[in-house]
């Protein structure tokens, strides 16, 4: 969230996930290349979670915030990073939420989604999926969730051609995130 000065750190105690339904968490993020589907840790790290489900369902923002966004940043063997209105790392929600530790989560392998920090609490809405294990990343980036299926989408992702910056030549988008409980019911 460098470059946004006009965040406010919330401290904020998770109500309710505002997702109807039974069983587990999911999020699908539906993109140019496929979908990623991530089951979310709602109960190891709830502000985290509660935090990407209001920012992805639009209660937190007004409107779905993440979709229409890029995948701005893609390193094969290591993730892919998205959830920037900016397309470069420095933009977020106008709000960042604390950093929630959970010490029994490692970054020990791949497919997992983190939140992104610039530093210590000022997670809003970037994230990023892990490709291979990432152990740098343990206690500075929130994992609070895991990929589920798409896990190969992931990896075409993280493998386009990119600038020197690690940005795709040829914009991935998310066309949609959705989350939901128990199964996802597909429009027709």
């Amino acid at each position: 969230m460098s470059g946004n000065s006009d965040f406010k750190l919330e401290r904020r105690t998770p109500k309710p996930f505002p997702i109807p339904g039974s069983g587990k968490l999911f999020v699908d993020f539906d993109t140019t290349m496929g979908t990623i589907t991530c089951k979310l840790l709602e109960t190891r790290v709830p502000v985290t979670v509660w935090n990407f489900v209001e920012v992805v369902t639009g209660k937190a923002t007004g409107t779905p915030y993440i979709d229409g966004l890029l995948f701005h940043r893609v390193v094969p063997e290591f993730l892919i990073h998205g959830g920037c209105p900016n397309a470069d790392g420095t933009g977020g929600p106008g709000h960042a939420v604390i950093h929630e530790e959970d010490v029994t989560n490692k970054h020990d392998r791949g497919g997992l989604l983190t939140q992104f920090y610039v530093t210590k609490d000022t997670g809003g809405s970037q994230f990023m999926i892990t490709e291979e294990p990432a152990p740098w990343l343990d206690r500075n980036h929130t994992i609070f969730g895991e990929v589920v299926a798409g896990m190969e989408v992931a990896k075409s992702i993280a493998r386009v051609k990119t600038d020197k910056k690690q940005k795709p030549l040829t914009p991935v988008v998310i066309e949609r995130a959705v989350v939901y409980r128990g199964q996802r019911m597909k429009e027709s």
